[in-house]
Order: C-alpha cells, then sequence, then structure tokens
C-alpha cells in the first residue's frame, strides 16, 4: 500500500486485473483498490479505455459511483472483483 501525495487521505492498494463476460463477450479491466476517508472504492479501467468507479454496498450490490446506481455493468464487474477478492483471502 502507498499513500499518494496528491489525495492526503488516500490510499492505494495492490491493482489487479480481471476478465468478465458482458452481454456474451468478455472485457478486461486494470481495477485498483482506493481507500479513501475510510470508504473502500474500485478504480476500474476498461479494455477500451473507460473508467469506471464501483463501490460495495451490501452483500453483492455494486454500484456505479457517477451514477450512484447498479447497472449490469457494475454488477458483473463487481461479481468479478468479488471473485478475485475470495480467491486471494483463500491463498
Amino acid at each position: 500500500m502507498k499513500e499518494t501525495s496528491f489525495y492526503p487521505n488516500t490510499v492505494i492498494k495492490e491493482q489487479f486485473k480481471i476478465d468478465y463476460p458482458y452481454y456474451g463477450l468478455f472485457g478486461s479491466a486494470l481495477v485498483t483498490p482506493v481507500s479513501e476517508e475510510g470508504e473502500l472504492t474500485y478504480h476500474c479501467r476498461l479494455l477500451n479505455g473507460t473508467d469506471i468507479v464501483l463501490k460495495k454496498l451490501f452483500q453483492s450490490k455494486w454500484v456505479d459511483t457517477n451514477l450512484n446506481a447498479e447497472t449490469s455493468l457494475s454488477k458483473v464487474i463487481g461479481l468479478s472483483i468479488d471473485d478475485i477478492i475470495k480467491i486471494k483471502k483463500g491463498a
């Protein structure tokens, strides 16, 4: 973990890559967990260059913080993030 100088209350954790199914296709994203003032969000850079920020509210509900709503993409990517976290905890 490292603290960034331009966001003094932000801690960036280890990045990881996910692959996820979306409408019959497969996508990839580079995911960066970021803890800012005690709140954990996941900054996702999709294969096409789009950036989205996700937050897990409860159980399996993942919201896109820009829209403040759960979308089909936030749900699919969030479930893939959950899978990676489970694998890392088991290792």
